[in-house]
């Protein structure tokens, strides 16, 4: 007994009693810092205790044992809260279990999903070999799952949402992607930040309203399945100057997910979390350093265009851009009418496990690649140039496709509309015409048997049609001869 008739702790008996329900500490890192409470409960699984669970778990036990008992001391007594206590426990060395690099598993009370590219496999939790790994019982899901509902997923009310957001023909693309994120496998060389923005460019209706359920996708149904950590994107900060923007992830998560940051976001600030080790810095508590396998991925969702800056952006980034089917003045529970997740039967819910679990098949075959960027990008350069200039040069398109001297062409642009150096002008000029889906070219040639350099924009899937002279090509932010 750790309790006495008058309500008094006996803290070594409560200690032995914790041991034997296999309640002990885990840190997360090599240097023990995060000290997490768990709980192993059969099966290579393991629950994790917040102060909460751990005091709620005691106290269940106290009023079973001893319903008679007072609980006023108890409640008073603390002690068996503090650290100095629960450092005691037994210690756990565990290391999470994680997919392998062609392998994808999803949890269910009653068996695990094992997925490849050729196969998807039910196995029995008694036979699922984790290899002295463990799972996460948060990572569980506890919603029902009839597979051969699952099969027919194309039928549910998901798989339709998910159509309406991204169109018929990138809805397979939308779903690698989450194949990508459900993954838990890591490699270096193929890491990369998704990004769910929107793709609507209508010069009419120019906002940044969202509603358009890139945060269904990214957080609400992926938490489901993966520990998942959120963040407020719009006070995310560069974390070069603030290096507690990460404070609120929790070191277990599976993915991170920043939510609708702002147009002066920079990828960028992401790029060392994405391919190294992930550091996580707190107020008042010791950080943790995650090693990049251990490390989440990313997904960011944005309302804004997106600019790049090269390869090294495209790379490391998969950009899907939603179309503005839903809105907040239209959305799925007036689509569908019910609540998504909250108002589901067994049906809905087999056809939402069936989507990922088709979703993680489609990413093990194809890979993850970006979709529909057309208008994401008009309007990063519409913000990066200025809509005056962005809306001039749309206005000029035909103008601009007539030959004249590379040094007459910026003479052409308002005063108003140009940049502060001609550097700035010659990129913003180039951004706008790719944006409009064309390019500048070049070349020394003769107009009205008057020799030059002459420039002027084509289309640019088109091939120059004039005689080739010196110099030709496209002509880049830094290289318009002015």
């Amino acid at each position: 007994m750790f309790l006495s008739e008058k309500g008094d702790l006996n803290y070594q008996a409560l200690f032995h009693f914790l041991r034997r329900q296999k309640i002990g500490i885990y840190f997360q890192d090599r240097k023990m810092r995060d000290m997490r409470i768990l709980k192993d409960v059969g099966s290579n699984i393991v629950e994790e205790l917040d102060k909460n669970k751990y005091h709620r778990f005691i106290e269940s036990e106290i009023i079973e044992k001893w319903p008679n008992v007072p609980l006023s001391k108890f409640y008073e007594d603390k002690k068996y809260m503090n650290d100095a206590f629960v450092s005691k426990l037994q210690r756990y060395d565990v290391q999470k279990f994680r997919d392998s690099e062609h392998l994808i598993h999803l949890f269910f009370e009653n068996f695990v999903i094992r997925i490849s590219k050729d196969k998807v496999e039910t196995i029995n939790w008694s036979n699922f070999d984790t290899k002295g790994t463990k799972i996460w019982k948060s990572n569980i899901s506890d919603k029902p799952l009839d597979l051969k509902l699952a099969k027919d997923y194309r039928k549910g009310d998901w798989f339709k949402f998910a159509k309406n957001t991204i169109t018929d023909k990138g809805v397979e693309k939308l779903m690698q992607s989450q194949g990508y994120l459900v993954h838990t496998y890591k490699k270096s060389s193929k890491a990369k930040m998704v990004i769910y923005a929107d793709a609507n460019d209508d010069d009419d209706n120019y906002s940044a309203e969202g509603g358009t359920g890139k945060s269904l996708h990214s957080y609400e149904a992926i938490k489901r399945l993966r520990k998942t950590s959120f963040i407020e994107g719009t006070k995310f900060e560069d974390p070069k100057k603030n290096k507690f923007v990460w404070q609120t992830v929790d070191p277990f998560a599976d993915i991170v997910c920043l939510d609708d940051v702002e147009a002066t976001f920079k990828y960028r600030w992401l790029y060392n979390a994405i391919t190294n080790y992930f550091s996580i810095e707190r107020k008042q508590r010791d950080p943790v350093q995650l090693p990049f396998k251990q490390s989440p991925k990313f997904v960011v969702t944005t309302n804004h265009g997106i600019m790049d800056s090269g390869g090294s952006d495209i790379r490391r980034r998969v950009v899907l851009g939603f179309q503005d089917y839903y809105s907040k003045d239209y959305t799925p529970e007036d689509d569908f009418g019910r609540e998504f997740f909250d108002d589901w039967d067994v049906k809905q819910w087999s056809y939402f496990f069936g989507y990922f679990i088709d979703a993680c098949q489609l990413y093990l075959q194809n890979g993850v690649e970006s979709f529909n960027n057309e208008g994401i990008d008009k309007k990063a350069v519409r913000t990066y140039i200025g809509e005056d200039l962005f809306d001039w040069i749309q206005d000029n398109i035909t103008n601009l496709r007539n030959m004249r001297k590379a040094n007459d062409l910026l003479d052409e642009i308002p005063v108003h509309l140009r940049g502060k150096t001609t550097k700035d002008t010659k990129r913003w000029l180039v951004k706008g015409l790719s944006a409009h889906g064309y390019k500048l070219v070049s070349k020394n040639t003769r107009l009205n048997s008057i020799p030059g350099r002459y420039v002027w924009a084509v289309p640019k899937n088109s091939e120059l049609q004039e005689p080739t002279g010196q110099d030709d090509g496209l002509l880049e932010d830094d290289t318009l001869p002015f």
